[in-house]
């Protein structure tokens, strides 16, 4: 009994407390990428692949709240052909935490560009995220997709993506 006590202890005081102030934060993962181009004859696929994000944003210390906007960038191989989908953009996230525990959930929108096709995108998040010495360190799901489909030469573009992610956040 007390070394789950001492154990729970550890958990609840090593976790993100409410603090306000400006931050920046990285990301790396690993993308499960359902993204397809469709034409009237054959439908592409693409092969997972790895995400990168930064973000600057803001924690409000009244409300377990946070805001950021965000840049990420992919790159993903097709798996039948000699082509890349290279999608890159900025999101605005929005962010609930449950400090105790160090849970998080959030939801962005913004705009990306797919195949140099600009396209709006929303995505979903949930995490968790414990500070260490100086740094936060955060595990995140996120799905992210296209609002719409975008237009290629005659093929609709749709992006959608399921990601895993180390994400790093420095406040100051």
């Amino acid at each position: 009994m007390k070394k789950v006590l001492t154990a729970l202890a550890v958990l609840t005081l090593s976790t993100t407390a409410a603090q306000a102030g400006s931050y920046i934060s990285a990301g790396y993962g690993y993308i499960s990428n359902s993204s397809d181009i469709k034409t009237a004859i054959t439908k592409q696929k693409y092969k997972d692949t790895n995400l990168y994000t930064a973000a600057f944003g803001h924690d409000f210390a009244v409300l377990p709240l946070r805001a950021e906007l965000e840049a990420f960038y992919s790159r993903a191989a097709a798996k039948r052909a000699d082509d890349h989908m290279k999608a890159y953009g900025a999101m605005l996230n929005g962010y609930a935490r449950v400090p105790l525990i160090g849970l998080y959930g959030g939801a962005g929108i913004g705009y990306g560009s797919v195949f140099n096709k600009s396209t709006p995108l929303a995505q979903g998040m949930v995490g968790l995220e414990y500070g260490f010495a100086v740094v936060n360190v955060g595990l995140e799901y996120r799905h992210t997709k296209s609002v719409g489909s975008a237009k290629r030469k005659n093929a609709d573009i749709d992006y959608k993506t399921d990601a895993v992610m180390l994400k790093l956040r420095l406040g100051f």
